[in-house]
């Protein structure tokens, strides 16, 4: 290994300890158990108080006091219940915004929201309007006479911060969290690919606030009658999701080509071809999360099929990106049937068109991309963007749908590691930095992830199909 190379690891390393270091000894980290505890128990005993009841809903929901009372704070009373919403201003990105006729177009998404407690939400409204100096004045005299009370260490943004130190514990993602504290999109990319029901949420949320009930020994909050009210069934998140009928649809008519193909006597090799290559391409986002870019996935070398892996760099702009991720059953199966294809395929073309063959000779050796589209005339590296050009069944949606999908599917699996979930996708995760670059990396978390994937393809009925020329 080169010197040039060499420090320039020791010099990534350094920074990251530098971050890491930092991040251990930010407020965020200095709360303890008796400190929380003592905070909710005083909170509960003087709920009707406003301040008290938002430092709880600050603690609730990790974000800080002073944002209560912002002009753009939204709140939101559920009638009949003892429950009310705090909305986020998150503004996910909008994919179509074409014709009301477009068959794939996305029912709109709610924002993220916290459901909160009736008198924490009458607390926000009643500080709407106050200045902001006035209310950290105020929250900070409270907790200065808690602490001096009771030896605690309460402060405004150690109280905000105590979510993502428990966000791990308590089954939320990073996304998830980002939501609920409404942290802005553009710091962390899996918040923006995320989208679920309404009821997801809060019983994912409601998992951290009655955990921090029973530390204080107080009453746990019921939610289960919330969870069926019909703004709870609705979708929050993404509108990125393609419905799961047009993914089962795609898959059905590329199969029609299949079986049209096979049993034909004129065969079109190139729409096999490409319906093929396209297929395999489709099992293989839908179960590794890849992102979409020129040359997907790379050579053959970025395989290794017996220990079932697949090594992925596919951002090219953010090195730390790279990652090994474990191949499903679904996806190996997929992959062998399509490299027996292709080395019977090319043998076909060896003699009607040599230069195709040769090309695909160098993919299945390894010295150029594995995935070919016959576009225009001449085998392409498979990018999304050509597509457009082959006459081929697709699924019509953002390059990326694929990636919008795996994480609200793994966002139904609260069994994962939800770094490990970070991880598999290539995001960085600053809530546990387990699977970052300089530490080591739990292969079985990353396995359960991938499995279950195969689990939700399962769910919809895709499975490898096996073409023989």
């Amino acid at each position: 290994m080169s010197l040039a190379v060499t420090n320039r690891i020791l010099s990534s390393a350094a920074k990251h300890m530098k971050r890491r270091e930092k991040f251990l000894a930010c407020d965020n980290h200095t709360l303890s158990q008796y400190d929380v505890s003592t905070l909710v128990q005083h909170c509960r005993k003087f709920s009707q108080r406003t301040i008290e009841s938002l430092l709880l809903a600050s603690l609730f929901t990790g974000r800080h006091v002073k944002t209560f009372c912002a002009p753009n704070t939204r709140t939101q009373m559920i009638e009949d219940t003892e429950y009310g919403l705090l909305l986020s201003n998150i503004v996910f990105p909008v994919w179509r915004k074409g014709s009301a006729d477009d068959p794939f177009k996305s029912e709109p998404a709610l924002p993220p929201y916290a459901l909160l407690p009736m008198h924490q939400i009458k607390s926000i409204e009643v500080v709407a309007g106050m200045s902001e100096a006035e209310l950290i004045m105020q929250s900070e005299d409270v907790l200065r006479e808690i602490n001096k009370a009771y030896g605690t260490r309460l402060t405004p943004t150690r109280i905000k911060g105590y979510i993502r130190v428990k966000a791990q514990a308590c089954a939320l993602t990073q996304a998830e969290t980002n939501w609920i504290s409404d942290t802005p999109l553009q710091q962390h990319g899996g918040s923006s690919y995320l989208s679920m029901f309404g009821s997801e949420l809060i019983k994912k949320h409601y998992i951290y606030i009655n955990f921090l009930m029973e530390t204080a020994q107080c009453q746990l909050y019921q939610i289960d009658k919330i969870l069926f009210l019909p703004f709870a069934q609705r979708r929050i998140g993404s509108n990125f999701n393609v419905s799961i009928g047009k993914v089962r649809e795609s898959f059905f008519e590329l199969r029609k080509i299949f079986a049209k193909e096979q049993n034909t006597g004129n065969l079109d090799r190139w729409l096999l071809f490409n319906s093929y290559t396209y297929f395999t391409v489709l099992i293989l986002d839908m179960t590794t999360g890849h992102r979409p870019k020129r040359a997907m996935y790379g050579e053959l070398s970025n395989f290794d099929l017996s220990r079932r892996v697949l090594l992925i760099k596919d951002k090219d702009n953010r090195v730390e990106s790279a990652r090994i991720v474990p191949l499903t059953s679904k996806a190996v199966t997929q992959l062998n049937y399509y490299l027996a294809f292709l080395k019977r395929f090319s043998k076909h073309l060896r003699f009607i068109h040599p230069e195709e063959y040769l090309v695909l000779e160098e993919a299945l050796l390894g010295r150029s991309s594995l995935f070919k589209l016959w576009v225009r005339g001449k085998l392409k590296s498979f990018a999304t963007g050509y597509l457009s050009e082959v006459d081929i069944p697709r699924i019509d949606a953002k390059n990326n749908w694929h990636r919008h999908w795996i994480r609200s599917r793994l966002a139904l699996h609260p069994e994962l590691n939800p770094a490990a979930i970070d991880a598999f996708m290539g995001h960085e995760n600053l809530l546990d930095e387990s699977f970052s670059a300089f530490s080591s990396l739990e292969t079985l978390e990353l396995r359960m992830v991938a499995d279950a994937l195969c689990i939700e393809l399962e769910k919809i009925s895709i499975s490898p199909v096996e073409l023989l020329l």
